[in-house]
C-alpha cells in the first residue's frame, strides 16, 4: 500500500500544465503549518507548477475560505454541478469523500 507522500508523488509525476484542476482540492483539510503543506496534494501541485493555471474546487466552504486567504486559486463548488469555459490538461479528483 502506498503512503500519502509516494501517491502525491505520483500524481505529480504524471500531471501536466499549464492548466490543472484539482477537484476536492481541501483533501482532509488544510494545513496549518508549512511542514504539513508538504503532504498535502494541492499545496504540492502549486509548488510544482508555479507558472501553471492550477485552479481547485471543493464544496468546504470552510476550508476553500482558508486556502483563499492563503492566496490560492480556489472555489467553492460541488464537482457534480461544476462548468468551466477552461480546457484543462490535467484533472487531478483524488480526495473526494
Amino acid at each position: 500500500m502506498q503512503t500519502t507522500d509516494e501517491r502525491i508523488q505520483l500524481i505529480l509525476n504524471m500531471a501536466r500544465g499549464p492548466a490543472l484542476l484539482h477537484v476536492g482540492c481541501v483533501g482532509g483539510g488544510v494545513p496549518n503549518a508549512p511542514d504539513e503543506e508538504e503532504h498535502h496534494l494541492h499545496f504540492r501541485l502549486c509548488k510544482a507548477f508555479p507558472g501553471a493555471e492550477v485552479i481547485g474546487i471543493d464544496i468546504n466552504g470552510d476550508g476553500v475560505n482558508q486556502m483563499l486567504r492563503r492566496g490560492m486559486k480556489v472555489l467553492q463548488m460541488d464537482a457534480e454541478e461544476m462548468c468551466f469555459s477552461t480546457k484543462f490538461d490535467t484533472i487531478v479528483a483524488g480526495e473526494l469523500n
